[in-house]
């Protein structure tokens, strides 16, 4: 502070001087300007520091987004990209959204023949940007698409389909899967398999979630991925698999228990969208009204498939919220048949780390009341 000369000022306070005075009116104001410019970016810096060290997630569909934020629990929260009834197969990116997937550390998405439009962005989006498809996560029995309006006897209630294997998982026993038999699948032999049956491509199931045991095997593969980028929270990463592992051990137990009494049950579903789902369960499925969803099906296929119900004594037919058709009605015209809504997406589970066990729970009901006989 400058040295007084000593005079005061007239009715100032006691102590205070014309230079004193001066100071405060002028250079003190100044100082608290810079000192708060000075202090006001560094604690922006430290919040934009602090921002950055947390991961920036974005999946695309809702399962698959609640596997992810279960795992990334208590570090941060993925955006969600397609939250509502819209179809995967082909969706129109927001600006926001193409902002969101810019600034994004992982974008997690089930399969390019499922998300194309993911896939055509990601050409344009930076280096930085690392986009999983989770179909890859070792470990994942990859089933092949099933075709024509009628299933092949084989194409359902057991391990029989053409399988797509993958590398073994780095140290599986951390993420609760035995190499022996943990998962159901002997040995655990996840090498590529190039045989006649294995499939690539357009050619694969993308609806792999639909199988709890393949949600163990994508579980595993988010924690190893942002484990390697973020090995700051490794730990919490690795913890959150854990649990959420057992958490889908118990889940695959508790809807075997609610489908037991309806594996007998032959249905029809609007797409193919539920084989993995059935496979794991036993259940009948026994054709599928539209190859592609987003293309209705001619004459040729509802006759085959009014056949199919007549005789294989089809008992529920699925549509979807996505793709809901009066076509079913076609389908079932005449029969004893009864129809139901099934949604693979889950649009009307909330999300975040709860809805895949509530999705799953939801879709083991609609079967249940739908091919019980009480129905």
């Amino acid at each position: 502070m400058p040295v007084s000369d000593g005079r005061k000022l007239p009715n100032s306070g006691k102590g205070t001087t014309l230079l004193g005075r001066r100071y405060y009116k002028r250079v003190a104001p100044l100082v608290f300007a810079v000192f708060s410019a000075v202090t006001g970016a560094t604690l922006s810096l430290a919040d934009q520091s602090h921002a950055a060290d947390a991961p920036k997630l974005v999946v695309t569909i809702k399962p698959l987004h609640g596997l992810v934020a279960a795992v990334t629990k208590g570090v941060t929260e993925p955006v969600l990209l397609l939250d509502g009834p819209q179809s995967p197969h082909s969706f129109a990116l927001k600006p926001s959204q193409a902002a969101q997937l810019n600034s994004a550390d992982f974008i997690f998405f089930a399969d390019e023949t499922l998300e194309l439009p993911i896939v055509r962005v990601g050409q344009s989006l930076p280096k930085t940007v690392s986009l999983v498809p989770l179909i890859e996560a070792p470990g994942l029995e990859i089933l092949a698409m099933r075709q024509g309006a009628a299933f092949d006897a084989h194409d359902h209630g057991g391990h029989g389909h053409g399988r797509h294997g993958h590398d073994d998982h780095k140290d599986e026993a951390a993420h609760g899967h035995d190499k022996k038999d943990d998962h159901g699948h002997k040995g655990h032999d996840h090498g590529h398999d190039h045989s006649a049956s294995t499939k690539h491509g357009a050619d694969r199931d993308p609806h792999f979630w639909l199988d709890p045991q393949s949600a163990r095997w994508v579980v595993a593969y988010v924690a190893d991925k942002l484990s390697e980028r973020f090995p700051e929270h490794r730990d919490v990463f690795e913890k959150n698999a854990a649990a959420v592992d057992g958490d889908l051990v118990r889940l695959e137990k508790a809807l075997g228990e609610v489908l037991s009494d309806v594996k007998a049950r032959p249905f029809l579903v609007f797409h193919d969208a539920f084989q993995y789902f059935e496979n794991r369960f036993g259940l009948q499925g026994v054709g599928a009204i539209s190859v592609n969803p987003e293309v209705l099906p001619g004459a040729k296929r509802l006759s085959e498939l009014r056949a199919r119900v007549a005789k294989s004594g089809v008992v529920c037919v699925f549509a979807e919220p996505q793709f809901q058709s009066r076509v079913i009605d076609t389908v079932i015209e005449g029969s004893s048949a009864r129809k139901a809504v099934i949604d693979p997406l889950g649009a009307n589970v909330p999300p975040g780390p709860e809805h895949y066990s509530g999705l799953m729970t939801q879709i083991a009901d609609v079967f249940k009341q739908c091919l019980g006989k009480s129905s």
